[in-house]
């Protein structure tokens, strides 16, 4: 959790937006050792545990042209956040249904990605696979892929 903190210090948590994509072996970790049974859980705990100060906060550019607004007309907790002292702290990834938790790899490296991406919609990528008539042939396993390298000398 303290490096998501560094790193979520760093990134303008706009409309509590973030997303955290990780290796199944961090997903393992974070369910067997440290206690989440869901994504949700841990959700909530991200939500509720990472903190800056309002100085911090507002001094992100984007948090002030993008959110500034929403203070400045009374949307909560925005208006009350801009109040606050300086050295305040607030959890700005204040909605825990905005902290999206995506899985995915191949449990080879413990690794994660963290974003300020907000989910809006999800699409099926099926229309995207290639149809029968569409294969290639791959005998060589390489599919002409990469090019052969030019000597530009």
């Amino acid at each position: 959790m303290e490096e998501l903190n560094i790193l979520y210090q760093a990134i303008p948590p706009i409309n509590s937006n973030a997303t955290i994509i990780m290796d199944p072996l961090v997903a393992r970790e974070l369910k067997e050792n440290q206690g989440f049974a869901t994504k949700e859980d841990f959700a909530r705990h991200f939500s509720a545990n990472i903190k800056m100060t309002a100085d911090h906060y507002w001094k992100n550019d984007f948090v002030d042209m993008l959110v500034g607004s929403e203070a400045d007309k009374g949307v909560e907790p925005y208006a009350g956040w801009r109040k606050l002292p300086p050295d305040a702290l607030i959890a700005p990834y204040h909605d825990p249904s905005r902290i999206i938790i995506i899985v995915v790899g191949g449990e080879t490296s413990p690794l994660f990605k963290a974003a300020d991406y907000g989910h809006f919609a999800s699409v099926s990528v099926d229309k995207w696979l290639p149809r029968e008539s569409d294969e290639m042939e791959c005998a060589d396993g390489s599919c002409g892929l990469p090019d052969v390298p030019i000597d530009y000398d």
